[in-house]
């Protein structure tokens, strides 16, 4: 990464934090059509307010930890998205 791409995701740190934590606490159990749809309202209402954040924010590309997703590869885990965010969800919860 750059210094200017760090500098940018140092400014959108705080929104696209707040979408991952939303993804964590409330999307799990739901469908991938579901928390796409909750994904896009949590960015929608950080627009509204006002709050900086990426613009294509959602708890992979946050919270995403490379090495241990390809771990989770080799141990059987399917690539979807899906399955990454159901991963994360469970180190991170």
């Amino acid at each position: 990464a750059t210094v200017d791409q760090l500098a940018l995701d140092l400014v959108n740190v705080v929104g696209d934090v707040v979408i991952a934590s939303g993804a964590i606490a409330y999307s799990g159990p739901f469908t991938p059509v579901y928390r796409t749809q909750l994904n896009t309202e949590w960015m929608a209402r950080l627009k509204a307010d006002n709050v900086p954040h990426s613009e294509i924010s959602n708890l992979i590309k946050t919270l995403q930890d490379p090495v241990k997703v390809r771990a989770w590869t080799i141990a059987g885990l399917p690539t979807d998205s899906v399955s990454v965010e159901n991963g994360i969800i469970v180190s991170k919860a």
